[in-house]
């Protein structure tokens, strides 16, 4: 009986083992599959600290910089509505092109979109509005209002 109970033992402590390697592989295919579509739509919960982001604002610590935008290398980030901007946005005060985040002479620029249809992208800069069509040299802490509900530092 005592050989038989250590037989069983072995051979859950195995299946036990088998299994658990199995869910650890599952949960890792599902953090890869998680990740692919975060950088699909524009950013990521991993960033490249050499490279300059966006990262967002929130009230809530939990979520403040939980969404962070990589500004690439050889184009500027987009920002607005329209399909083919880099952070897509929606709400009140949300153009389809509000703005643009890129590199020019080694200093981060941002520049606003000139105006669509008489109506300008609602852009602040540390509570400083930035006109439409202008530029405006950022510095690591800043915070971008963008329309009238998205922050980001």
């Amino acid at each position: 009986d005592l050989l038989q109970l250590e037989q069983m033992e072995q051979l859950w402590m195995h299946h036990h083992s088998n299994r658990q390697q199995e869910v650890l592989e599952i949960a890792k295919k599902q953090q890869d599959d998680r990740e692919a579509a975060l950088q699909r739509l524009g950013f990521s919960t991993v960033t490249n600290v050499s490279r300059p982001y966006l990262a967002n604002v929130n009230e809530d610590p939990y979520f403040h910089g939980s969404l962070r935008y990589q500004i690439p290398e050889d184009k500027p980030l987009t920002l607005g509505r329209a399909p083919d901007c880099g952070v897509a946005l929606n709400g009140i005060g949300v153009l389809d092109h509000m703005c643009e985040v890129g590199e020019a002479n080694g200093d981060l620029m941002l520049r606003v979109s000139p105006a669509e249809d008489g109506e300008g992208p609602r852009i602040m800069v540390n509570g400083e509005t930035i006109s439409p069509g202008s530029h405006k040299a950022l510095q690591e802490d800043d915070v971008i209002t963008v329309g009238h509900g998205y922050e980001f530092f």
